[in-house]
């Protein structure tokens, strides 16, 4: 008696369903897997050709200048060469697109006088450096926090940043008292703009002002130049225009009776008197 033959098709099993569902999809991703192979080689090849051709480099300065000639700057009138091309001392005989654009910008920004900066690469190994350098609006003599070192003469601009004098400008500029080396750039940028509120109501009057003193935010006090001398004005903190004004309109007035009197008091209204303060002592001090 034969036995009863038992087969089993193997199209019911769970894997060969599964290989059935998936055969669509073997030759896109086979496809996709060798274009992006393709495409990482690819730029693997450009990249050493962009960090290794010589046509990418960017050249050392010639024998007595500054920069490299691939270096191109605007913008830039008082910040120094030399902290350049400091910057970018180790880029030199490198591939410009090896150099970190963001890092360099960083640096830049670093430097005396630079506000804003850009640094950019242009085809084939140029580099493009476009600077954007601060505006200085006062002179000030900054009082060392250390007792031991003299005061030295300093610009300031709006933001507060100290700024070196460059020897031979000439700057037609007021002086501004009431800095010190030892405040945050913001305290000293919010005396700057009291200095500039001061000036700008003032008017046609600000060219004459010499000095402004912020030491104190109520009390401002100015040097204002007539007949020869430096006559000292408390002008406390508000209405400066008119009050100086007033001053202007009986200055001669004064001038008689008080021929001597260099330091006057204007903040009350119905009169001008004698300022007494020996010293001003500065908020914050």
């Amino acid at each position: 008696m034969a036995k009863n033959k038992q087969t089993i098709d193997l199209r019911d099993t769970p894997v060969l369903e599964m290989l059935a569902l998936l055969r669509p999809y073997v030759l896109p991703v086979l496809g996709i897997t060798f274009a992006l192979l393709v495409a990482l080689l690819t730029w693997q090849r450009v990249e050493r050709f962009l960090y290794e051709d010589e046509r990418f480099t960017l050249r050392a300065p010639a024998y007595g200048a500054k920069l490299s000639p691939d270096l191109r700057l605007s913008g830039m009138q008082r910040a120094q060469s030399a902290a350049v091309r400091g910057v970018f001392r180790d880029d030199e005989g490198q591939s410009v697109f090896r150099i970190p654009l963001a890092e360099r910008q960083r640096r830049i920004r670093e430097i005396k006088w630079v506000r804003a900066a850009t640094v950019s690469r242009v085809w084939p190994n140029r580099i493009d450096l476009r600077v954007e350098e601060r505006t200085p609006v006062a002179f000030v003599q900054v009082a060392s926090y250390r007792k031991d070192q003299p005061a030295r003469v300093n610009l300031i601009d709006d933001e507060g940043e100290l700024l070196p004098v460059t020897p031979g400008v000439d700057y037609a500029l007021p002086v501004l008292t009431g800095v010190r080396e030892d405040q945050q750039v913001a305290a000293r940028g919010a005396r700057v703009k009291l200095m500039r509120r001061v000036l700008d109501d003032l008017g046609p009057y600000a060219k004459s002002v010499s000095e402004v003193n912020v030491c104190q935010e109520n009390n401002v006090r100015l040097i204002y130049p007539m007949e020869g001398r430096a006559v000292h004005l408390v002008m406390g903190g508000e209405m400066y225009r008119a009050r100086l004004e007033r001053f202007l309109r009986y200055y001669p007035e004064i001038r008689k009776k008080m021929p001597e009197v260099i330091r006057l008091d204007l903040r009350l209204e119905d009169r001008i008197t004698a300022d007494q303060s020996e010293r001003v002592e500065c908020d914050g001090e």
